[in-house]
């Protein structure tokens, strides 16, 4: 992985900051999907210099406001991951029509949870 700023920005405005650039140089490395949130689609930023993704996201803290699962696919049928309990935090990457695809705060269990149990930031 290589990280060095990018002066283009500040040469085209003098106000502007340098921005760090990431770039993955070498194939992804394997990644635990069950405790770091990264799919094809996307992945976490903090993931940026070790897994390639199309986009990468930083995750949002939403509040449980009821006890719910974390399902391993964004169904109600699917394997339950883990569990949640009212006052927890869940941290969101995508929301998806019904689901919020994320990831616990510790230790980081990966899966879909129930937008109607969550609460927004």
């Amino acid at each position: 992985m290589t990280i060095s700023n990018n002066s283009s920005p500040a040469s085209r405005n003098p106000s502007a900051k340098p921005r760090k650039v990431v770039r993955l140089t070498g194939p992804s490395q394997p990644v635990d999907t069950h405790n770091f949130a990264a799919r094809r689609d996307l992945a976490e930023l903090e993931l940026a210099g070790s897994v390639f993704a199309q986009h990468y996201a930083v995750p949002l803290a939403y509040g449980v406001q009821r006890d719910t699962t974390i399902q391993a696919s964004p169904s109600a049928t699917a394997d339950t991951v883990a569990s949640l309990s009212t006052g927890e935090t869940f941290l969101v990457l995508d929301i998806g029509g019904a689901w919020a695809w994320g990831r616990t705060d510790q230790p980081g269990t990966v899966g879909y949870v129930a937008v109607d149990a969550l609460t927004a930031p």
